[in-house]
């Protein structure tokens, strides 16, 4: 059985309130999953998925992002994520989500991502993966100063010169300076 409850909180842009959704199994759950949706969706999409993980002992938690399903204010714009560093808010976001967690719970919380940037910010612990074999479960600090093999040094390093020239057409001195 699921005990589903909605609640909001606010956003890191310290004006918007934000739908969220939990499921609880019955008893003491074994774990905790975060979700974050993806843009243009909304944590309810979810429901089948958490109530799943429920039958499982997983309490499944997650809000919509900034412009989507009940966090979109009325009249607002939708997939909006705010003025100023979008990306910034929605990460942060995300962390007083996890921290509340963390609060309530006394369990291990699991948040699945795909974006690294994301998973090195956010996280404690990050599991690095290759067609699903375990590489490295480590501190973000210890995946990027201490990988444990070739793979890990490849993945985590490429990704970030990625990011990093990708930044750089954005942040080019100027002819004039």
């Amino acid at each position: 059985m699921t005990n589903l409850t909605e609640f909001t909180f606010l956003s890191s842009d310290g004006k918007t309130q934000l739908h969220a959704m939990q499921w609880l199994p019955e008893g003491t759950p074994r774990a905790v999953l975060q979700i974050s949706h993806g843009v243009a969706e909304h944590i309810g999409r979810y429901d089948g998925f958490a109530r799943y993980l429920n039958e499982q002992g997983i309490a499944v938690v997650g809000h919509d992002h900034l412009g989507h399903g009940g966090s979109l204010p009325e009249g607002g714009t939708p997939v909006y994520f705010g003025d100023g560093t979008p990306w910034e808010t929605v990460v942060a976001d995300i962390q007083l989500l996890h921290e509340q967690l963390r609060r309530e719970f006394s369990c291990t919380i699991v948040y699945v991502t795909h974006d690294q940037e994301e998973a090195l910010t956010l996280s404690d612990r990050v599991m690095v993966m290759e067609g699903g074999r375990i590489r490295q479960i480590d501190t973000p600090e210890n995946l990027l100063r201490r990988p444990a093999d070739a793979y890990v040094r490849e993945f985590v390093g490429e990704n970030l010169l990625r990011r990093q020239k990708a930044l750089e057409r954005f942040f080019r001195p100027s002819e004039d300076a």
